[in-house]
């Protein structure tokens, strides 16, 4: 009977545990509710995702706040992208620069097809090559062992003509030629960088340049060139009170262009930026092919840019006026890195109004943008100083471009307000990358990017957002912690890569 009794207690103990564990586990109050639908069939608040985090850390309800406000303003241009490559038998990079043809000037869309003047640096002098362009993807190019290059320069009766000059592209380090002369039989040799695409130029006095491509590879071929009658020309500028020394003359083809200038060098004017005038307005060229339709375009800083004078030339001796207006009215300014040290060779142009800076790929390897119209152009000097003419017009506007740089379109009267920056181009992408504004805080930011977005991040964490574009822009970065707010303001940045921003530390309290 006992024994009975104490079961009956044992179980009964037993069941009133299992009553109380049960009660207590389904008293549990539920969590919060998750983002997504809540009453009414409203959208809830939906948690911010980090970038650097996984979103799914949270953060403290005191948490600082950091908000980027972005405001955009003028817009960036990235310089030509690099269409060759070179280097030497042994893999090494050479520097490389495009002249003309394909893929030189600015602001023109990626090329994917064409000829291309390339200069390139090698053993401490530069060499002329010809690249052909097949594609997105750079040209490659490879610069050899020097091979002797030998052949015969004759006239158009078949004569030699001894004490002529042939050039194969190579410039000492102190600026000359290096160059080969005919004897007396009209015979020469040259030691010539081996590879392809190298130029041949050949003059004599009397006779027409004529230049040609050619390829220094084993077996290397003799070389030889006859030349024709010369007709010179004289290019007389009709203007008054003009600095005519400071003008330029270039040579550009006609409309149908016969054997004999198929074969001149037009590109030597793009290596010297142009025949110069003497003090009197005076240019000779004295190499010019014979019965050649062609035309004469002259360059001046206050010179705005204009069609060709056609000629056609006749005999030993032509003889064209080229009346030109020059403006009064000039603008100055200097350009400057973003150190503030000038800037040399940074092409200006002043123009009536934006939009790309294109003009057709120049034929023969003409200097780019040489076809520009009602445009004035000029370069910078050596403390980053410019003065040229300008179009009087609203919309004026200055461009500047600079390889290697970005390039900008100004409002002229931004040239005397002070100095123009011009910032060297990022290859990573134009964002910007915002530190936290406490050290050991995970902390939340947002953003006026993107139409709005926001995330969490954790402590120490940083936080990366892409701008729409290179450019100009005025940036205020506010935190906010315990009702105080403090910013930092940032006016007028240039960003061509990660703009780095600190987050201001909260107020104290």
């Amino acid at each position: 009977m006992q024994r009975s009794a104490l079961l009956l207690i044992v179980a009964a103990l037993v069941a009133l545990g299992a009553f109380v564990w049960w009660s207590t586990e389904v008293a549990v109050p539920p969590g919060p509710p998750g983002p997504g639908p809540v009453a009414g069939g409203e959208p809830g608040p939906v948690a911010p995702v980090s970038p650097t985090s996984s979103g799914q850390d949270p953060v403290p309800a005191d948490a600082p706040e950091v908000s980027v406000e972005v405001t955009a303003g003028e817009r960036l241009l990235p310089p030509p992208r690099t269409v060759a490559v070179a280097s030497d038998v042994e893999g090494k990079p050479l520097a490389t620069e495009v002249l003309a043809g394909i893929g030189a000037g600015f602001d023109a869309s990626p090329p994917t097809a064409g000829l291309a003047l390339l200069r390139v640096v090698f053993a401490g002098n530069t060499l002329l090559r010809q690249v052909a362009l097949e594609g997105e993807a750079p040209a490659v190019l490879t610069v050899g062992a020097r091979f002797t290059v030998s052949g015969t320069v004759r006239d158009e009766r078949g004569q030699t003509l001894p004490g002529a000059t042939v050039w194969f592209g190579e410039t000492m380090a102190d600026g000359s030629r290096r160059e080969a002369s005919t004897d007396e039989a009209g015979a020469f040799q040259a030691d010539v960088p081996g590879g392809h695409g190298v130029p041949c130029l050949v003059r004599a006095p009397g006779k027409a340049s004529s230049w040609r491509v050619v390829d220094v590879v084993p077996p290397v071929v003799p070389f030889d060139t006859v030349l024709e009658p010369a007709c010179e020309l004289e290019v007389q500028l009709a203007a008054t009170a003009f600095d005519a020394v400071a003008a330029r003359a270039f040579a550009v083809p006609g409309d149908a262009v016969s054997s004999g200038l198929a074969q001149y060098p037009f590109f030597v004017a793009t290596l010297s930026s142009g025949l110069p005038f003497d003090a009197r307005g005076r240019a000779v060229i004295d190499d010019l092919p014979r019965e050649a339709t062609l035309g004469i375009v002259v360059r001046h800083a206050r010179l705005a840019g204009a069609p060709p004078v056609r000629v056609v030339t006749k005999g030993e001796r032509q003889r064209v006026l080229v009346p030109v207006q020059p403006v009064s009215r000039t603008v100055r300014g200097r350009v400057v890195d973003e150190q503030g040290a000038p800037l040399a060779g940074v092409a200006v142009w002043s123009r009536a109004h934006g939009g790309a800076l294109v003009g057709a790929v120049a034929p023969r390897f003409l200097p780019p943008h040489l076809d520009l119209r009602a445009a004035f152009a000029t370069t910078t000097a050596a403390d980053g100083s410019f003065e040229l003419g300008c179009a009087d017009a609203a919309t004026a506007v200055l461009s500047l471009r600079m390889h290697g740089r970005a390039g900008r379109d100004v409002p002229l009267a931004d040239a005397a307000r002070g100095d123009l920056v011009l910032p060297d181009w990022s290859t990573g992408a134009a964002e910007f990358e915002l530190l936290p504004p406490l050290p050991g805080r995970p902390w939340i930011a947002s953003t006026t990017l993107g139409g709005g977005v926001q995330a969490n991040l954790a402590a120490d964490a940083s936080w990366r957002v892409a701008f729409p574009h290179a450019g100009r822009f005025d940036v205020v970065v506010t935190t906010r912690h315990g009702g105080a707010s403090t910013n930092r303001r940032y006016d007028g940045v240039l960003v061509t890569g990660t703009l780095r921003l600190q987050a201001p530390p909260p107020p104290a309290r």
